[in-house]
């Protein structure tokens, strides 16, 4: 039996709407696959490619080559988040609380690290590999684009959802 005409019962038992708890669950969950997903791959990509080809010679300033890296997999790290985040909700809104987590962390660690002093720590050649992560320094630009490549992959991933592509 449905609720009365013109009344709203978000709680009632059959209703089809999704609740905004599922929703923020759902957006938490996408996150912590997006999370997983881009440690994997940056600590897979950093294993393969080692510290010397990532790093400018003797300092912790990554290469070229690694801000290329650091943009394709946070883009695929956050395709994997969005896909996540809609096979669990079913819905655009969960999307959208997990693209602004996204962006709301991104323009945090952004801001943060543009006020952040400058590291002069000079780079020994046999650096342990999560040693050489924690003292990396990027450009700060670097953070804001992947900030909006976090925010497109999201929503790439929970498209791919939407129309079938990966179920």
């Amino acid at each position: 039996e449905s609720p009365p005409p013109g009344t709203f019962a978000p709680s009632h038992p059959h209703s089809r709407r999704p609740t905004m708890a599922k929703n923020i669950l759902a957006a938490v969950v996408g996150y912590v696959a997006f999370f997983v997903a881009a440690f994997v791959l940056f600590l897979v990509a950093f294993m393969i490619l080692g510290v010397n080809r990532l790093y400018q010679s003797g300092v912790y300033n990554v290469s070229m080559l690694w801000i290329v890296v650091i943009l394709v997999l946070s883009f695929l790290a956050a395709v994997f988040g969005g896909y996540v985040c809609k096979m669990f909700a079913k819905n655009d809104m969960a999307v959208k609380i997990l693209a602004g987590i996204a962006l709301v962390l991104g323009l945090f660690l952004a801001i943060s690290q543009m006020m952040a002093a400058p590291a002069d720590v000079l780079r020994p050649a046999d650096v342990p590999v999560m040693e050489a992560m924690f003292l990396s320094v990027q450009p700060v630009w670097v953070e804001f684009v992947v900030t909006l490549l976090h925010i497109a992959g999201v929503f790439v991933g929970a498209s791919l959802k939407k129309v079938g592509g990966l179920t």
